[in-house]
C-alpha cells in the first residue's frame, strides 16, 4: 500500500528536507528523547520557571462563558479517568500534563505525571503521528516495573 510515508513497494521514504531554523520558538528545535525528558523533569521540579509561574501555566483556562477547558498555557491537561475534564490534585495540579509536537519528518510527545514524578518523552522520525497513547502506555509499563522492583527489594 502506498502512502505519504512509503513508496510504491511499501518501503519508508525520507521526508523532504526542511530548514526549521526560522521557527526555533515554534517547533524548530531538534532534540533527543533524553533531553526532552530532562526538560520535563526540570519543569516538574520547578527548576526552569518559578513554581508560581509554572502552576499558572498548568491552570485550566476558561472560555469567555466561564467553561473550564483542558488546556493551560502551552500545556494540555488531562484526567486519567478520561472524563473529558482534567482532575486536579489537592495542590491544584492536573493529573497529566502534556505537550506534543510535529514537523516535517518528525513527531514527539512529552507527558508529565506530577503525582508519581514520572516523565515520559517519545520522539520519532515519522510525521503526523498521535503519540499520547503510546507515551501513556509507556508510563504504565514503567510504573509496573517500579512497583515490582520496590516490592522485591
Amino acid at each position: 500500500m502506498h502512502s505519504d510515508r512509503t513508496n510504491s513497494v511499501g518501503r519508508l521514504v525520507n521526508a523532504p528536507y526542511v530548514d526549521n531554523s526560522n521557527k526555533w520558538a515554534g517547533g524548530g528545535i531538534s532534540s533527543t528523547a533524553a533531553d526532552v525528558a530532562k526538560f520535563g523533569y526540570a519543569m516538574l521540579q520547578f527548576k526552569l520557571i518559578s513554581r508560581e509561574t509554572t502552576l499558572q501555566m498548568w491552570k485550566h483556562q476558561r472560555t469567555n462563558s466561564g467553561e473550564k477547558v483542558p488546556y493551560g498555557i502551552g500545556w494540555q491537561l488531562k484526567d486519567l479517568s478520561d472524563s473529558g475534564d482534567a482532575a486536579e490534585s489537592s495542590a491544584g495540579i492536573p493529573e497529566i500534563i502534556y505537550h506534543g509536537g510535529g514537523a516535517v519528518g518528525g513527531s514527539s510527545m512529552l507527558i508529565l505525571l506530577p503525582a508519581s514524578g514520572m516523565v515520559v518523552a517519545v520522539v520519532c522520525n515519522l510525521q503526523d503521528l498521535k503519540l499520547f497513547d503510546v507515551a501513556l502506555s509507556l508510563s504504565h509499563i514503567f510504573e509496573t516495573i517500579s512497583t515490582y522492583i520496590a516490592l522485591n527489594k
